[in-house]
């Protein structure tokens, strides 16, 4: 792949492509020029680069296209948002203190589903995402409008800093490396 094609190309989309199963490509090899092309190995030394690890965990999430929730990076990526909304609340929130983990859980659960999946955000009414993540089963929706939806918006924050600052990570590792090589 010459230079300027490469440079065209998403940087999580350049960062995922070794990463993903292989298929056949009968692009002209780099080999007849004596370069080393670069594998998935020179790629992952992007992680290295980043500032923390929900940059790392999100960066992997979309870079692999693997947006299942069983996985482990996806977990991590929720059990950070949850605790960072947690430490908030707890200290904010005077009832539902017993239910205060699951609803927070439930929030990132929700937020990160809808910012992986930002195309359907507009299809679903917040009544309809409220009941997508089983949050109506603690909360009414004008009791999450009111009281609750800050939270979300933190979070939708935190998401949107993360994947910013990661593809930004990306973009000078990809440049110093192709300078390197």
């Amino acid at each position: 792949m010459n230079a300027a094609v490469a440079q065209r190309e998403d940087n999580f989309e350049w960062l995922g492509k070794e990463m993903r199963a292989k298929s056949m490509t009968y692009e002209v090899s780099v080999r007849a020029t004596g370069e080393k092309p670069i594998g998935w190995e020179d790629k992952a030394g992007a992680f290295a680069k980043m500032d923390d690890e929900l940059q790392k965990d999100l960066a992997y999430i979309i870079a692999t296209g693997d947006f299942a929730d069983n996985k482990a990076a996806y977990k991590r990526v929720i059990v950070f948002l949850t605790k960072s909304i947690l430490a908030v609340a707890s200290n904010e929130k005077k009832y539902k203190k017993d239910k205060l983990p699951t609803i927070c859980r439930k929030i990132a659960e929700m937020e990160l589903f809808f910012f992986l999946y930002d195309f359907l955000r507009e299809d679903y009414t917040l009544q309809g995402k409220l009941r997508f993540v089983g949050l109506l089963e603690h909360l009414e929706v004008k009791t999450y409008q009111n009281q609750w939806q800050h939270y979300g918006d933190a979070i939708r924050l935190m998401l949107g800093e993360a994947k910013g600052t990661a593809y930004l990570h990306i973009e000078r590792y990809r440049i110093e490396l192709y300078k390197n090589s």
